[in-house]
């Protein structure tokens, strides 16, 4: 399970996993069936992460996403993905 970070997925764990460094456009799937289509953008300043922009902050508006949130992300293969599958689990 992931925490909602606004803005930016860590690089570590699943996305290393999943996605590429030159990846630059990702949709993602939520549980309700509705395709997000975000940008990416690879980061490796402080840390490891990819920026995360495009319908990425309307799915946090339509989804009432907070910081902290739980989600379970998703993919169909490990290695490169151009889609995501995301269901947010609520407690």
């Amino acid at each position: 399970m992931l925490y909602f970070a606004l803005h930016e997925l860590s690089y570590m764990g699943f996305c290393e996993a999943v996605l590429d460094v030159t990846t630059t456009t990702l949709k993602i799937v939520d549980d309700n069936g509705n395709v997000w289509g975000c940008t990416l953008i690879y980061d490796n300043t402080d840390y490891a992460h990819f920026k995360i922009g495009g319908g990425w902050k309307r799915m946090v508006l339509a989804r009432n996403l907070r910081q902290g949130s739980p989600i379970l992300p998703g993919a169909s293969m490990a290695g490169m993905n151009e889609t995501l599958y995301l269901r947010v689990t609520r407690k």
